[in-house]
């Protein structure tokens, strides 16, 4: 009987692939990818990566746009930390997502 959610090993390492061309913000070591996303981002959003925007791989530049696109539907565990990952690298929210640039409050 197959389990509802498994991820196989290669699901696993496009995921991971896909998280790391997502948006980073600056942290400690290891941070990886063009937008060096952090251990926190992938755990946080891999899931979502692959649901919503597993066709745009390996194009980092097309899955941070469909990360974006669709930030409304990121879960309650990826959404504050790809927003805040987009603050801290200066890129706006393109869904009309309540977060702009210098409306910051925190």
């Amino acid at each position: 009987m197959a389990s509802k959610l498994s991820l196989t090993p290669m699901k696993t390492m496009i995921a991971t692939c896909l998280v790391l061309a997502v948006v980073g913000w600056t942290a400690p070591a290891r941070a990886e990818g063009k937008y060096q996303v952090t251990g926190i981002e992938r755990a946080a959003c891999e899931s979502d990566a692959v649901a919503l925007c597993s066709a745009t791989y390996p194009d980092e530049d097309a899955l941070l746009a469909c990360m974006r696109l669709n930030v409304s539907k990121l879960n309650a565990g990826c959404r504050p930390v790809f927003i805040e990952g987009l603050r801290r690298r200066g890129i706006p929210m393109i869904d009309g997502g309540a977060f702009t640039i210098g409306t910051h409050h925190g």
